[in-house]
């Protein structure tokens, strides 16, 4: 056998090793049971949040506006990076309040209704102002911070990745009870190099050392990157991170009581919440506004797949035992008190709904996997 056979017998061996080398959508028996980055970190903070939401598919009936303003933004932009216009991104962004808005008008009492549409209001004028600053900043042709956008001709948007088996990545076995999934916020072609590129958004209310150190130990960034290899039959080089701030300033309340009943009369009206929001925006760009760039790392990924393998084995073991609900600071994260404590702590169903399939976040994922 001459050097360069022996080269290429190295090389094959080399690649059945390699985690970017093995196919996990190669059969159509893929396993019901689903893991997600949000199904896998909800376990570690609760088995038993796990449970409800995840197996037994039990949901609040409440307004969230972490996810309203979170899914408002992600719809707008998705239109911004596609060559809409600023006012038809706006326009999504309303719709996506009425949408959540109608579905809990009938669901809830009046008397909570009134109350929910009143943080919306706000809400939206956030996600109004998230937007217009994004674009001025990475989409407005006077701005210089624009590169990247122009680069990349984006092909996908909302894209759900999976289900495919879960792999272990050590012995390369495909799983037989559990798959993998998620959603990529979107996906294109560089122009310049022709390769692969991601991009993923966050809307938070954290400081950005404390996402990146998250991200840093986290395994979104390296799942997904592995999960878009297995259906483009390639590895995207790289991942756009762009993280977006809430603003971290809330309606003034000018009025003071002297019945007892306080007026709203004189209170900061929502257009001059919107200039404060855009004025604050405008002045502390950098401290509301980050962009990052995630290579695709091989060692990352191995991470990633290794917890959700190890993640899939304690689900298994906690079919059988049951899964525990562990009570005290655990039911106190850093939104407020966990929105299962009712129904965990007191079997109270008030204010829950039991859907037909879990994984509401990813819809379609369902429909491939009955």
């Amino acid at each position: 056998m001459n050097k360069n056979n022996i080269q290429q017998s190295k090389e094959k061996n080399k690649q059945k090793k390699s985690i970017f080398y093995i196919d996990c959508l190669w059969t159509e028996n893929i396993p019901k049971r689903v893991l997600t980055n949000s199904s896998i970190n909800t376990f570690y903070i609760c088995p038993k949040k796990y449970d409800l939401s995840y197996n037994k598919a039990i949901y609040p009936i409440k307004y969230n506006a972490a996810t309203t303003i979170g899914s408002a933004v992600h719809l707008a932009l998705d239109f911004l990076k596609s060559g809409h216009s600023l006012e038809f991104a706006i326009l999504k962004v309303v719709e996506t309040f009425k949408d959540i808005i109608n579905k809990l008008e009938k669901l809830l009492p009046e008397e909570d209704l009134d109350k929910i549409k009143q943080y919306a209001r706000f809400d939206l004028i956030k996600a109004r102002a998230m937007v217009k600053i994004y674009n001025s900043i990475y989409h407005e042709t006077n701005f210089t911070n624009k590169t990247i956008d122009k680069e990349i001709d984006f092909k996908y948007f909302e894209r759900v990745l999976g289900p495919m088996h879960l792999v272990n990545p050590k012995t390369l076995r495909l799983s037989k009870s559990f798959a993998i999934a998620g959603k990529s916020d979107g996906e294109g072609i560089h122009k310049k190099c022709h390769k692969t590129v991601s991009w993923e958004l966050k809307t938070t209310s954290m400081e950005f050392s404390t996402i990146i150190e998250n991200l840093e130990f986290g395994i979104q960034m390296p799942l997904y990157q592995f999960m878009e290899g297995q259906h483009d039959k390639r590895y995207p080089q790289f991942t756009v991170l762009d993280i977006i701030r809430k603003p971290s300033i809330k309606p003034l309340k000018k009025t003071k009581s002297t019945t007892g009943k306080r007026s709203r009369a004189n209170d900061e009206t929502p257009l001059q919440y919107y200039n404060r929001c855009i004025e604050l925006y405008t002045k502390e760009q950098s401290r509301f506004f980050g962009r990052y760039i995630i290579p695709v790392s091989e060692a990352n990924i191995i991470n990633a797949l290794e917890l959700a393998w190890n993640t899939s084995r304690l689900i298994k073991f906690y079919d059988t035992h049951g899964y525990p609900a562990p009570r005290g600071t655990h039911c106190i994260g850093p939104y407020g008190v966990c929105e299962y404590k009712s129904l965990c702590w007191y079997d109270d169903w008030d204010f829950y709904e039991q859907l037909d399939i879990a994984h509401e976040e990813l819809g379609i994922i369902a429909d491939k996997i009955r």
